[in-house]
């Protein structure tokens, strides 16, 4: 029987991330790419420093969207309109962690591509706009061989948990076998 539950927090931003770094037993990140997570992970280091603890205090369990199809742009077409929607709001008095964690990690640029055109009304074109960067980087996408060959890169980041949204039993049996 575990004396605790451990409390993650699902934190995006710089002042919240660095609060779970501060006070969580585990991290949910919003939007995280093994190759860009310093720019991420700085927020948490600097919460985990002001509280003396070390990085392995708090686990990293990431949500990965899963598009497993063998066509590798018709996955991320499939995935483009979801980040459009994370991406793209904004309004009067709104601060958009995605937007803000987009901008970030190295896709400004983008970011405000597909901020304009969203709120402009043109979903379909601001989905269009989500670099495929952006999408093989912080998904896993095509056909199984390269979702498990991706696995790679997340096996050597600072995540300790990837938690698939998929159904798949292939997938995760793959996965499994390969981290």
């Amino acid at each position: 029987m575990r004396k605790q539950i451990p409390i993650y927090l699902g934190s995006m931003g710089p002042r919240n991330i660095r609060l779970t770094g501060e006070i969580a037993d585990g991290w949910l990140p919003g939007l995280y790419s093994p190759e860009r997570e310093d720019a991420t992970n700085r927020y948490l280091d600097e919460g985990l420093a002001k509280a003396g603890r070390a990085p392995e205090e708090v686990p990293i369990a990431n949500i990965i969207e899963v598009e497993r199809h063998d066509d590798i742009e018709a996955a991320r077409d499939e995935l483009r309109p979801l980040l459009a929607s994370y991406i793209g709001p904004t309004g009067e008095g709104l601060v958009n962690a995605y937007f803000e964690s987009a901008c970030a990690m190295g896709w400004e640029a983008e970011a405000h591509k597909i901020r304009e055109l969203y709120t402009a009304g043109h979903k379909k074109d601001a989905a269009a706009a989500v670099p495929v960067a952006l999408l093989d980087e912080t998904a896993l996408l095509g056909p199984l061989p390269a979702i498990v060959d991706r696995l790679a890169a997340w096996k050597e980041s600072r995540v300790d948990t990837l938690i698939l949204l998929t159904r798949d039993v292939e997938i995760i049996e793959a996965a499994a076998n390969a981290l």
